[in-house]
């Protein structure tokens, strides 16, 4: 069966229930605020929220309570598992007291070896799941390399990456010079941000090497006073010339993109 609702009663319920969802985040978001510096929240918030300084106070709420939310089912797991844990050791006490193994014999009550190998059941199943978090987490961050802000004067050392990362973040940094010596080799590489970099000079023979293969596009921004609008479309024609997938997004220092 349909239901139709005219204009007038869809502005009455349906924005009316919008209007209150987004008055019951603020209202959280203020009792957060109560509590914590918003500036200090944005900090400490920033790498795992993607949050700056110019993200807004809803946004920030937002972020924030999706983040608590996620971290609450995280916890919920990890309760969940701690009893799954000792459910299953708690099986194996009922096995050893059956099978006469000393000291987990009783007469029909539990006693404390018992109570510590259920314990130990609880403990090992949430050191298991917490393990394979972070080596989720580990895998995660070969994948993403954020580098931005670490007073960065030259390219990383392609060393000292993991090859197996598919974005590399050098966003405001004092990176002069975009030389990709030895980056042919990341072919899950598909994004390069060098925003707010100065960058004054452009290594032709390192792109002349070769560009990882997954490469998909290049943001950076260059230093007027070095690099000409023309120099800089000149790279662009001769990086679209040995590939042409590749989507070049440039702007100068401290402008808009062009």
């Amino acid at each position: 069966m349909k239901v139709i609702i005219n204009e007038e009663q869809f502005n009455r319920v349906i924005l009316k229930e919008e209007i209150n969802n987004d008055l019951l985040i603020e209202g959280k978001l203020n009792d957060i605020f109560k509590k914590f510096n918003i500036t200090q929240i944005k900090k400490e918030l920033k790498e795992r929220l993607d949050i700056d300084e110019t993200s807004t106070k809803m946004e920030v709420a937002k972020k924030l309570m999706k983040y608590i939310y996620n971290l609450n089912l995280k916890l919920l797991k990890y309760e969940l598992g701690a009893v799954l844990g000792g459910f299953i050791f708690y099986f194996l006490s009922i096995v050893l007291d059956l099978a006469g193994v000393e000291p987990f014999v009783t007469d029909g009550e539990p006693t404390i070896p018992h109570f510590i190998l259920w314990g130990a059941g609880a403990l090992l199943n949430v050191i298991r799941m917490v393990r394979k978090d972070l080596k989720e987490e580990i895998e995660y961050q070969n994948l993403r390399v954020k580098l931005d802000r670490q007073g960065l004067t030259r390219m990383p050392d392609p060393e000292s990456l993991p090859e197996t990362m598919e974005i590399l973040n050098l966003e405001t940094n004092d990176i002069e010079e975009l030389d990709l010596t030895g980056y042919h080799r990341f072919n899950n590489l598909f994004l390069l941000n060098l925003t707010n970099n100065p960058i004054r000079r452009i290594n032709m023979d390192s792109i002349l090497m070769g560009l990882p293969s997954g490469l998909h596009r290049i943001v950076l921004s260059y230093d007027k006073d070095y690099i000409s609008d023309e120099e800089i479309r000149n790279f662009e024609n001769f990086v679209h010339g040995i590939s042409s997938e590749v989507m070049i997004d440039y702007h100068p220092i401290n402008m808009e993109y062009i």
